[in-house]
């Protein structure tokens, strides 16, 4: 496990966003916490980004774009439909923690989501990329989406630190 510390001024910070981007683009991304800062005459955001060193893409494939998928060709249209309103709920929570939409989930864990019809907190352990800190800030949230779609309860199978954030939250 590592870390990488990225510093992008509220102006001019074409150049840093491109490289924050091509970072999170190349590595396994475990966690991202981010923190906004000014001082007298400007604002920046500081991003403290957790990776593992042993899932790194090499440099030919990094510089090979990605291609797009797309998720209404590749989910059944009911899937798509839950997809469609997890993408919502995500937009939704970026907007109110002025945060990226990846630093949430990104589309692939929103669509498999969809496709496993997560229910529970467990259930979206199993996904790859989303970790504690993950489900702590976003679980039950998008776990109330599932339902609205499945019609089953969210498993209340809480651990520890999921007690703890849900006894904070009251």
């Amino acid at each position: 496990m590592a870390y990488q510390f990225f510093t992008i001024p509220m102006l001019h910070s074409e150049s840093v966003m491109s490289e924050l981007n091509q970072f999170i683009a190349s590595h396994r991304i475990l966690e991202i916490d981010r923190q906004f800062y000014t001082n007298a005459t400007q604002g920046y955001w500081l991003f403290c980004i957790q990776y593992t060193m042993s899932q790194v893409h090499n440099k030919q494939s990094s510089s090979v774009p990605m291609s797009k998928v797309d998720y209404r060709e590749k989910l059944s249209e009911e899937d798509f439909i839950i997809f469609a309103k997890l993408r919502e709920e995500r937009k939704t929570i970026a907007e109110e923690q002025s945060i990226p939409l990846f630093a949430i989930l990104n589309n692939r864990q929103l669509s498999e989501m969809a496709e496993q019809r997560v229910i529970s907190l467990n259930d979206l352990r199993k996904i790859n990329g989303i970790g504690e800190k993950k489900i702590q800030n976003y679980g039950l949230r998008l776990l109330k989406i599932m339902h609205e779609f499945t019609g089953v309860e969210p498993q209340n199978e809480l651990t520890k630190a999921d007690v703890k954030i849900t006894e904070t939250e009251h």
